[in-house]
């Protein structure tokens, strides 16, 4: 050995830095976090919106508490978040109305703030946009968007101060033995012993935990996200728009720029694989989305755009659980791109199940491994209902924007 920490939290990004900060504030000893940043993170390329509206009870519980955490950033860390409070508006065709109202209801009674919204208030919002297919629209006053590298740094620099540990180095390997894990390996070949490590490496995970013979069933995808102009003002202060009619969303960026993606990744061999940089047919498509609801952006010249990697967990969902196989070994995987806003409480009650031997409260019960391995609920309501068409727009698109 060659060094020793009471806990090694392996990843940088939200989860990673969300938990070390609630393991270092908690008096969880000497606390380490590994992290060799990546271009290709999820983390840095994210959109960062905040969003309470799900289909299912639970997963907008989880999704509330994290929004409500993420609040208390600055006043526990310090630091900034760039939380900006715009609202949400979710557009749904007329097939998932009932659903909608159904989940409307059951989130209002628990205390979550969303409501239906009325076509005519939602032509009030964008009095220019075509909303002719859209069968329902449910509205999250407090949700919006924040800056995913701000908070992530509010974390790691707040646990810097409780003395936590954070160095720059990559996992080769978690060390275990008779069924427990005794640390990590680093890519130097240094050892740091630990009786417990949080696995929280994005689409990194995978390949650690296979060299263990276990397999969550994660895959990883690239995620694209594009910037357009627009005119100045246009949609400033505007809401987030998700529609899960057309299977896109949008949110406002600058005073001349919105940011827009669609609800689809594409399948990558690795963590290795893919650009950074924004594919030529992604751009078209979301153009195209953007002018089906917004005439005004037919023509809107695209300012930039990214591409990020992550780890898909099975039917979409994250895997937070304590993992058997290896006593001490907790994960946070398989987000599928939907961390930001679920790692401050998900950070915070894998603190609280590592120092005191159990969550406090309910929110990670439904992502345990045994659950998520479960076939997902419901018939496709709150993971964007229209994805065969939007696959099949997807392919056309790639192959008559493909080089000659």
């Amino acid at each position: 050995m060659t060094g020793g920490a009471d806990v090694v939290v392996i990843g940088g990004g939200i989860n990673g830095a969300s938990t070390v900060f609630h393991l270092a504030t908690r008096g969880a000893g000497h606390v380490v976090l590994l992290d060799t940043p990546s271009p290709r993170s999820a983390t840095a390329k994210s959109g960062a919106m905040v969003t309470v509206h799900h289909a299912s009870l639970p997963e907008s519980l989880l999704a509330h508490q994290g929004l409500l955490e993420l609040r208390r950033v600055p006043e526990l860390t310090g630091g900034e978040t760039g939380l900006t409070r715009t609202g949400i508006v979710h557009l749904l065709p007329a097939r998932y109305t009932a659903a909608m109202r159904d989940n409307v209801a059951a989130q209002r009674s628990a205390g979550i703030p969303v409501r239906e919204l009325d076509l005519t208030e939602l032509r009030r919002l964008w009095p220019g946009g075509d909303f002719a297919d859209v069968g329902g629209a449910v509205i999250e006053p407090s949700g919006g968007y924040a800056d995913p590298l701000l908070t992530t740094r509010a974390y790691l620099d707040g646990a810097r101060r409780a003395g936590a540990e954070i160095r720059r180095a990559s996992v080769r390997r978690l060390l275990v033995t008779r069924g427990r894990v005794r640390g990590v390996e680093t890519d130097t070949g240094s050892v740091i012993g630990a009786s417990s490590v949080v696995l929280a490496a994005g689409a990194w995970s995978a390949g650690l935990l296979a060299a263990l013979g276990l397999d969550l069933g994660l895959t990883t995808r690239r995620v694209q996200v594009a910037a357009f102009r627009t005119e100045p003002g246009a949609f400033q202060g505007g809401p987030v728009l998700l529609d899960q009619v057309r299977g896109s969303w949008f949110r406002p960026d600058t005073r001349t720029s919105v940011l827009a993606g669609l609800e689809w990744a594409l399948p990558v061999d690795g963590p290795g694989d893919g650009s950074e940089g924004v594919d030529q047919w992604y751009v078209e498509l979301c153009r195209q989305h953007l002018a089906g609801r917004f005439a005004g952006l037919r023509g809107a010249p695209m300012r930039g755009g990214w591409a990020g990697l992550v780890a898909m967990g099975p039917g979409s969902r994250p895997v937070v659980d304590h993992l058997p196989e290896a006593t001490g070994l907790y994960c946070v995987v398989g987000d599928s791109g939907s961390s930001f806003k679920t790692a401050p409480i998900v950070g915070k009650r894998l603190a609280e199940w590592i120092v005191d031997g159990a969550p406090a409260g309910p929110e990670l019960a439904p992502l345990a491994r045994s659950l998520t391995s479960r076939p997902a609920p419901g018939d496709g309501y709150g993971n964007f209902a229209s994805a065969a068409a939007l696959t099949r727009q997807i392919h056309r698109m790639r192959r008559t924007t493909a080089p000659a």
